[in-house]
């Protein structure tokens, strides 16, 4: 799947994808259609204020339907203590309002 995209990129939006429209994951393929792999490794973080448990099984729920290997980040519940080398194994990653703050600090 080459598509001649940049090697590192960032796209940002204002809401839409599984969160707001469950039903239509033409969002969600266009942005996993961003990263040049079959099978990429998409990685949701919730905001910094903490989401219900249920958002992270609503993102699992969309991306579990596509043609990616999804997981979460926990800001409150780090999964990992080499937090540098989750993030860079991941090849996108679906973030949530007002966690950029949050994760400066790392």
């Amino acid at each position: 799947m080459s598509n001649n995209l940049p090697s590192k990129q960032i796209f940002t939006m204002g809401g839409g994808g599984f969160s707001m429209e469950p039903k239509n994951p033409l969002l969600d393929k266009y942005i996993l259609g961003l990263v040049d792999k079959d099978k990429p490794r998409v990685c949701f973080v919730p905001t910094a204020s903490g989401y219900s448990a249920q958002y992270i099984v609503d993102f699992y729920s969309a991306f579990a339907k596509l043609s990616c290997t999804p997981s979460h980040l926990s800001l409150f519940n780090l999964p990992t203590t080499d937090l540098k080398a989750f993030v860079l194994e991941q090849n996108s990653t679906q973030n949530s309002r007002e966690h950029e703050a949050y994760l400066c600090d790392f």
